[in-house]
């Protein structure tokens, strides 16, 4: 192999590591507030008077259950939340009782970079999940697309498919993944 192989190889492996974790990690913190208070709630976000309940949503749901957690940030628009491997998660709240979760795999390097939505970064540093109500837990936005529709997805400027590839290969990048590390 070369070094821009190994290189690629390595970065590819890295991402999926990440991401498995954190899939893990978060989900494991909405089971233990569910088992301690109940369904997680989920109201309408349409306006700007709620980013105080995403707040206390996060914490009550999300940061209180993290242990590798580095750093907290809360503003009107998001929280987020710096994990020790230097990843990161921006959560937002969205019309229609929709929480996203934008995660990044590597802050470090790219700071706010990262959670710009463009070709650049979407689907190879930075990933789109939702809390699913149905499941109570996030899932890769677009899980439930079909493999092409989630190829097309990903393949567009928005990147969005991109994590649900991933998780429906178990986790791993599949070798009809249309970017490169």
């Amino acid at each position: 192999m070369t070094l821009p192989q190994l290189i690629q190889s390595y970065r590819k492996q890295q991402t999926e590591v990440k991401l498995a974790k954190f899939y893990s990690v978060i989900n494991q913190a909405l089971k233990q507030s569910i088992a301690q208070n109940g369904d997680i709630v989920t109201p309408s976000f349409s306006t700007n008077e709620n980013s105080e309940f995403l707040q206390e949503w996060c914490q009550t749901n999300i940061t209180k259950y993290l242990k590798s957690l580095k750093k907290l940030k809360f503003n009107q628009n998001y929280y987020h939340i710096e994990f020790a491997d230097g990843s990161n998660v921006r959560i937002y709240g969205g019309d229609n009782s929709v929480i996203y979760f934008f995660y990044c795999t590597d802050y470090y390097r790219l700071s706010d970079k990262c959670f710009q939505f463009s070709e650049q970064y979407g689907g190879i540093h930075n990933f789109t999940f939702t809390y699913d109500s149905t499941h109570k837990e996030i899932r890769p936005i677009f899980y439930y697309f079909t493999h092409s529709q989630k190829l097309n997805s990903c393949a567009s400027s928005d990147r969005f498919g991109c994590a649900a590839l991933i998780y429906e290969n178990g986790w791993k990048v599949p070798k009809d993944y249309p970017l490169k590390f």
